[in-house]
């Protein structure tokens, strides 16, 4: 197929095979090769630039999409999460790279919906997925709870920083139909390429922990699998059921099921980063990936908009060292030993993020 960047190249081509001189700029050359040429992951997390991301899609259904909403109702039982939100075909540019077979979709829940300028799902194609560095989806955040805009980048950083397997992150102008909505956090999805990079291998079970989703028997239909294979979740009752009888040996026990070493620190960095609306405190945001490397469990940071800020609701949040309303947290914090196991990790993790306070060193890295 003779695409317009070919097209470009043979003429030019052409016309200095025959000594006519260039028949077109180089420099818009450069520019057409540039713009049919695949970013890298690298580029699409730079934090010290802006990503440009225009969507096109038929205005009835963009009205559709943005009404969407959630059932309160169903959203908070202890049940099984309805599916949410329906995906739209559209075309999307990124920094000029067009992928045509887009398909995009509201999401977000209670802090962050948003009828005006919504959160959104972008999903790709295998040609898309080619110019995005191999990423299949792409994650806007509109940062209704995020108003500094530097939030959720720098929990995600310090997050990883620590050593957890943490989402990347970067910012974007976002605009719909030539319409702008202002400035998005682009937020790398946990998904199976991320699986990949972080784990070595996407084929245990992710599931995602969406308020009020915990290790109770009755909350376990709750965690939304996100691969096939995951209906069944015994996997997960099997740490539900040493929770609910937890006896001398259930740290022991818990062990074998969990990486606890990475679980203590994901908890202290919930707390050191004021994360009210995470897993320890409001079970909520956050994945847990069944790590075929040693069959068990580690948690994954998700959902960092109310990092760094103040509470949504009064009385939520605040300074507090130790964050433990989530069923694994609480129990953990009952044994003398790991709860200064807890304590050590806390400042060692303190120490670590105070080496990181210069804003050059979280950006300029």
């Amino acid at each position: 197929m003779l695409t317009p960047a070919r097209w470009i190249t043979m003429v030019a081509l052409f016309g200095a095979a025959v000594g006519m001189g260039p028949w077109i700029s180089t420099d818009l050359l450069a520019q057409e090769q540039a713009v049919n040429s695949p970013l890298s992951t690298e580029q699409l997390f730079d934090g010290q630039r802006l990503l440009n991301v225009e969507i096109e899609i038929d205005a009835d259904k963009w009205n559709e999409l943005r009404q969407q909403t959630l059932d309160f109702v169903t959203a908070f039982s202890k049940g099984p999460i309805t599916p949410r939100y329906t995906y739209f075909p559209a075309k999307v540019k990124v920094d000029g790279r067009v992928l045509a077979n887009a398909e995009i979709r509201k999401k977000g829940f209670f802090g962050s919906m948003d009828a005006d300028r919504p959160s959104l799902k972008v999903k790709l194609d295998a040609a898309g997925q080619k110019l995005m560095g191999g990423l299949e989806k792409l994650t806007l955040n509109n940062n209704k709870q995020d108003r500094s805009l530097a939030s959720q980048f720098l929990a995600y950083h310090l997050f990883a920083e620590a050593g957890l397997p943490a989402p990347r992150s970067s910012l974007a102008v976002v605009s719909v139909n030539g319409q702008p909505l202002g400035v998005y956090t682009h937020l790398e999805s946990v998904d199976a390429p991320f699986l990949r990079g972080r784990f070595g291998s996407d084929t245990g079970h992710l599931y995602e922990g969406v308020f009020p989703t915990d290790f109770f028997d009755d909350r376990i239909a709750r965690f939304e699998g996100k691969q096939k294979g995951e209906d069944d979740r015994d996997d997960l009752r099997q740490i539900a059921a040493i929770l609910a009888n937890p006896g001398e040996d259930y740290v022991a026990r818990l062990a074998k099921r969990i990486d606890l070493d990475q679980f203590a620190k994901f908890w202290a960095m919930e707390s050191l980063l004021s994360f009210w609306d995470g897993y320890a405190n409001n079970q909520n945001n956050y994945y847990i990936y069944h790590d075929p490397r040693d069959d068990r469990f580690r948690f994954v940071p998700w959902g960092a908009d109310m990092t760094l800020a103040p509470p949504f609701f009064p009385g939520q949040g605040g300074r507090k060292s130790i964050y433990a309303k989530g069923q694994l947290a609480w129990q953990l914090n009952q044994d003398p030993k790991f709860r200064q196991k807890y304590h050590d990790t806390l400042l060692r993790s303190e120490e670590h993020t105070s080496e990181l306070q210069s804003p050059c060193n979280l950006v300029c890295r």
